[in-house]
């Protein structure tokens, strides 16, 4: 079954994600419950017409969060695997990479050279990645001495046990606090989605897209990498987008800019969801050539700040740097593939993107071949937006495989199309598309090796 789930490798070691047999015990029935919990946490306020957001936020991100630590402790690599993928500098490097920081200063100013020297993602990746998990072991470093239990936390697995040996207490302390707000954080991307969905639609399609986007397979799966951050900042920078296109406050858009450039300066990946924004306001927005000029050149002010600030003050060059992580990654990708990859990674993908919810958007698809009109193009601009974005950057090959991991931040997009269903959708249908996903979850958790 393995070569059907990520498809082939022609390299040794074998890329594929091989399956396993969970050890059966009272463990398994964690998630089962755990996800129960979660569905009827959904089901309450997806019935209830009256509710403080704060609760609807508090509850669902709660809910979801201990489903997603039962996964873990029903799974035969345990909640510990946690620690393991933060610390080990051959999954991550970015908290390995952390660890060696003196000062931000000399980090940013360095980094033009000293990248390609870090472990593993960190050498594909701008400096905020690492910056982030600095940041947690400073924070670590104020709560060590209120955490005396630190040094009695001993991790089972050998492999796991020898890394965490090594590091100071501080930087334990740090581990888990990282690996837990790297989690939280993943499903506080909520919360801007709602806002973004609500914005474009309506109250009870914001509030499908929130649930839905808190149970995106590859958004529980491949926790604690920072990969799983990065959808939430791109749907702050969307919902800030959102503002400026049916608001009359122009500032948005230039705040949606500097936002758009953090998610950037984590991940590259972003870079292509500007043409999506391009699009998407072409096809929504009906003004004139000086108002297009007026909005794309504050979004693009917003967005190259941070870019001249790291280059005037830290001397960071940008273009440079990105030429080098593009050849690092297609070094990393030597062997694979183009016609290969051509499919295997929309396959993947959407098999990560949560195979109900890859239904639907496919099932809305289908109208886009019935567009006859620009008014109807212009009702289906985020969903028009979204299949040029993915079929241009499968076809322009930049990414071969993994892409049910790389292309994370593009998952916000078809979670809010699938949210928008049109004709005689009940609730139970919502509730049996969320349990559907939970158990999707449960069956890749238990009986599949991931990260390890």
């Amino acid at each position: 079954l393995s070569p059907f789930l990520r498809g082939p490798a022609p390299y040794f070691p074998d890329w594929r994600w091989p399956y396993q047999l969970p050890m059966f015990s009272w463990k398994l029935l964690m998630p089962f419950i755990t996800g129960a919990i979660a569905l009827q946490t959904f089901d309450f306020f997806l019935h209830k017409k009256i509710f403080k957001l704060r609760y609807f936020f508090t509850a669902s991100i709660v809910s979801i969060f201990a489903f997603q630590l039962s996964l873990l402790f029903a799974s035969n690599q345990g909640v510990f695997v946690l620690i393991h993928r933060m610390i080990n500098p051959l999954i991550s490097g970015y908290f390995t990479t952390a660890t060696m920081i003196n000062t931000i200063p000399e980090f940013l100013s360095s980094f033009n050279t000293s990248f390609a020297s870090y472990p593993m993602y960190a050498r594909f990746h701008p400096p905020l990645d690492v910056l982030f998990y600095f940041f947690i072991n400073q924070i670590s470093l104020l709560l060590t001495p209120f955490l005396p239990f630190i040094s009695k936390v001993s991790p089972g697995h050998v492999d796991v046990l020898f890394i965490w040996s090594s590091l100071f207490e501080y930087e334990k302390v740090g581990a888990i606090i990282g690996a837990v707000m790297t989690m939280l954080l993943s499903l506080a991307g909520s919360i801007p989605v709602f806002y973004a969905t609500q914005r474009l639609y309506d109250k009870s399609t914001a509030l499908r897209a929130s649930c839905l986007y808190l149970l995106v397979p590859s958004l529980l799966l491949f926790a604690p990498l920072p990969d799983v951050i990065y959808p939430g900042i791109v749907a702050s920078s969307f919902y800030l987008f959102t503002l400026g296109l049916t608001g009359k406050k122009l500032y948005w858009y230039f705040l949606s800019g500097v936002i758009f450039a953090a998610a950037s300066l984590f991940t590259l990946t972003c870079i292509p969801l500007l043409g999506l924004l391009v699009i998407f306001y072409l096809l929504h927005q009906k003004t004139d050539v000086k108002r297009v000029l007026s909005d794309g050149s504050l979004f693009l002010i917003g967005f190259l700040l941070p870019l001249i600030f790291l280059q005037l003050f830290f001397h960071m060059d940008i273009f440079s740097i990105t030429q080098k992580m593009l050849h690092f990654h297609h070094l990393a990708q030597s062997g694979r593939q183009y016609s290969t990859w051509l499919l295997f990674n929309l396959y993947d993908f959407f098999l990560f993107l949560g195979i109900p919810i890859s239904i639907l958007f496919f099932n809305q698809c289908k109208q886009l071949v019935k567009i006859r009109s620009i008014k109807k193009v212009r009702e289906h601009a985020l969903l028009t937006s979204f299949v040029v974005l993915i079929i241009c950057i499968d076809l322009a090959g930049t990414v071969l495989g993994e892409a049910g991991r790389i292309w994370l931040p593009y998952i916000v997009f078809p979670v809010i199309i699938t949210a928008n269903i049109q004709g005689n959708w009940s609730q139970k249908n919502t509730i049996l598309l969320l349990g559907l996903l939970v158990l999707q979850i449960i069956v890749f958790q238990l009986f599949l090796v991931t990260l390890w």
